[in-house]
């Protein structure tokens, strides 16, 4: 098999990600280590990297550890809420969230990455801003998308309980005018109990989403397969250059097939089969790369492996691998 010269991981994420139940002293949390992923990504031979910080982060700044933003249900009303501790001290704080609560995050993730691209010469790291469209102002978001080095927006509807709806015009206007795309977390629920999260998943619908792309002329990438969503793959193929579609974590929504808008015994192949080819991205989603949600520690390498067994043509596979998210990001 001959190797690429170039693989581009056109998603995935860095930093502490944060699972709040609401009981504060009862946090679970995973980790996006840096230092592992760089040494799976050179084996994998991958050579950029396209990645924002978690989209539940927690991180350390001097002595102080900050959940910047987490929403509750709280008497019928979703809040949003940031905390706070010392690490020598079991007291929480808890408040409101700030105005543009990721700007820590970002701004750490940018660090990060300056100091990974010095060191890894073999690998380039991008960066994707973190958003929250109902906190951030609109001088964040123009001073992230201005930024060279950031190469678009990241927005997690689950994370921020938002939809598309949410977006404000300023944010709409910022991506216009710098030409950069937004990545978007996409859901769906085929569970017909009624429930608040499968409300939020289904307000994440990938249609949806593209919808909202397209009447809106913002570039956008759909994560996870624009989760096998027939009705999405016919606009995105009247749609060339626009719309980009990220295939993990694969195996993780093989898992989940309620997630998903069909059944389906492979998911690989039916995105393959159903996804126009010049729409098409290989990503890591770290680390969302794992078998289910009960053992993050344990991380699934090989769709890489899979992708190069399911797309046998060359061309095709070039696209996949690179050519659609260098195009894509304009990197």
């Amino acid at each position: 098999m001959v190797e690429h010269s170039r693989i581009i991981d056109a998603h995935t994420h860095f930093g502490r990600n944060i699972l709040h139940s609401g009981d504060s002293t009862k946090i679970q949390y995973f980790e996006c280590p840096p230092e592992d992923y760089v040494v799976k990504a050179k084996m994998l031979g991958v050579t950029d990297v396209i990645a924002s910080y978690a989209p539940c982060p927690e991180y350390q700044v001097g002595g102080q550890i900050e959940r910047p933003c987490f929403w509750l249900q709280q008497n019928g009303q979703v809040l949003q809420f940031r905390e706070t501790y010392q690490i020598d001290s079991t007291h929480i704080q808890r408040e409101p969230a700030f105005p543009n609560p990721y700007s820590t995050a970002n701004r750490l993730l940018l660090e990060m990455f300056h100091v990974l691209n010095s060191e890894n010469k073999d690998i380039k790291f991008y960066s994707l801003g973190l958003h929250h469209p109902l906190l951030d102002s609109e001088e964040s978001v123009c001073d992230l998308l201005t930024n060279k080095t950031v190469v678009g927006l990241k927005l997690h509807g689950l994370a921020t309980h938002t939809g598309p709806e949410d977006v404000p015009l300023f944010v709409i206007k910022a991506l216009r005018n710098t030409d950069k795309p937004i990545v978007v977390h996409t859901d769906t629920s085929r569970d017909n109990t009624p429930s608040s999260i499968n409300t939020l998943f289904n307000r994440n619908d990938p249609l949806r989403w593209l919808q909202w792309s397209i009447s809106n002329k913002v570039r956008i990438f759909l994560t996870h397969g624009a989760r096998l969503c027939s009705d999405s793959m016919k606009i995105v193929s009247e749609n060339e250059g626009k719309v980009l579609i990220g295939i993990s974590p694969d195996v993780l929504l093989q898992a989940e097939p309620l997630r998903l808008k069909k059944n389906t015994d492979n998911y690989l192949r039916d995105l393959v089969s159903i996804c126009p080819i010049k729409a098409l991205t290989f990503d890591i989603d770290y680390s969302w790369n794992v078998f289910d949600r009960t053992e993050w520690d344990k991380k699934d390498w090989e769709t890489l492996s899979r992708i190069r067994k399911m797309i046998v043509k060359r061309e095709d596979l070039n696209r996949v691998l690179y050519q659609n998210a260098a195009e894509f990001y304009k990197i």
